[in-house]
């Protein structure tokens, strides 16, 4: 009796000592001026400069985060508002505290190069996705 109550007293501390697993992040929208936001906006203005050589500020029309990636759905604009350019999507990933693009969306060049229905294109441009960013929280894949 007595090794069978030590065995379980035992049991019981080695249980109290593992670590717990956080909980998984929720899926969220940072709030505007929150510096994750700005943090996130800035991976993307970095990407649209070294890709496009555009200064750009953007109205978001989608933001999405969890566990380290973020959907973006935005409408650039020169930072004075007087050009705007056709609207972006993508995927970055928190990467050594610097958010970083992975994953430019190609549905819309997809609806028009190959003449696909944007449901087509959506569904051809997840199929991608999911195979070049795996760890993508599922919340986050475009519907």
């Amino acid at each position: 009796m007595k090794s069978r109550l030590l065995c379980l007293s035992l049991l019981f501390v080695q249980m109290a000592c593992l670590p717990t697993p956080a909980p998984a992040e929720e899926v969220h929208t940072p709030a505007v001026g929150t510096g994750e936001r700005k943090a996130i906006m800035d991976g993307m203005r970095n990407w649209v400069l070294r890709q496009h050589q555009i200064e750009a500020i953007f109205v978001v029309n989608a933001l999405l985060v969890k566990d380290g990636y973020a959907w973006v759905n935005v409408n650039p604009q020169s930072p004075d508002g007087s050009a705007q350019y056709e609207p972006l999507s993508g995927v970055l990933k928190l990467d050594g505290g610097v958010w970083r693009m992975v994953f430019p969306d190609p549905a819309v060049e997809l609806s028009v190069g190959e003449n696909l229905s944007e449901a087509a294109a959506r569904a051809k441009a997840n199929e991608i996705l999911l195979q070049q960013v795996p760890g993508i929280p599922r919340e986050l894949v475009p519907r």
